[in-house]
C-alpha cells in the first residue's frame, strides 16, 4: 500500500493537490476530472472517426456539433452568454481561432499519424505552456511549489512520447 501513495505523489504534485478541505476547490476537481474523460473520450473518439474522414470534414462536423452541445449546457445552467464588453469579445474570438482552430485542428490533424494516447499526453503540455506564457507575458513567475509539479508533467510527456515512439514499428518504404 505505501508503494501505491508513492506512486501517486507525481500527479498529486502536478495536479496542485492541496491538502485542505474546500469544498469549492473539490467542486473544481471533479468539474477538472469530468473535462479530462471528456477529452479522452473526444481525443479516442477522434482517433476513430480519423482513420477514414478528413481533418477537414472531421472538423466541419465536429466543432460545430460541439458548439451545440455546450451552447444547450449554458442554457442549462443559465451562463450568461450576451452583455459583454467589446475587448472580451475581442478575446473570445482569439481564442476561438488560436487554442480552437488552430491549436485542435493541428491535434485532429495528427490522430491519423500519431495514437490517441500520444496526443492527449502531449496536451498536457498546455499547463506548462501556459505557465511560461504567464511568465512572459504578464511577468507572473509560478509559484515555488508549482516548479515541481510542472517538472514532472514535462518529464512524464517526454517519457510517454519517447516510449511510444519505440514501440510503433517503422512502415517499409514501398
Amino acid at each position: 500500500m505505501g508503494r501505491d501513495r508513492r506512486r501517486g505523489g507525481g500527479a498529486a504534485l502536478a495536479s496542485g493537490l492541496d491538502f485542505t478541505v474546500d469544498p469549492r476547490a473539490f467542486g473544481g476537481d471533479l468539474l477538472a476530472l469530468a473535462g479530462a474523460v471528456a477529452a479522452a473520450g473526444y481525443t479516442a473518439l477522434g482517433e476513430r472517426a480519423r482513420a477514414s474522414v478528413s481533418t477537414l470534414a472531421y472538423t466541419a462536423v465536429c466543432y460545430p456539433v460541439c458548439g451545440l452541445v455546450l451552447a444547450v449546457a449554458c442554457l442549462v445552467f443559465r451562463v450568461r452568454l450576451a452583455g459583454y464588453p467589446g475587448l472580451t469579445w475581442l478575446a473570445i474570438a482569439a481564442m476561438a481561432v488560436g487554442p480552437q482552430l488552430l491549436g485542435h485542428s493541428m491535434f485532429n490533424y495528427a490522430l491519423e499519424r500519431v495514437s490517441a494516447t500520444t496526443v492527449s499526453v502531449l496536451i498536457l503540455l498546455e499547463v506548462p505552456g501556459a505557465a511560461l506564457l504567464t511568465w512572459l507575458w504578464l511577468h507572473q513567475v509560478p509559484a515555488r511549489a508549482q516548479w515541481p509539479g510542472l517538472a514532472v508533467l514535462v518529464c512524464g510527456v517526454v517519457l510517454v512520447v519517447l516510449g511510444s515512439r519505440r514501440r510503433v514499428p517503422v512502415p517499409e518504404p514501398v
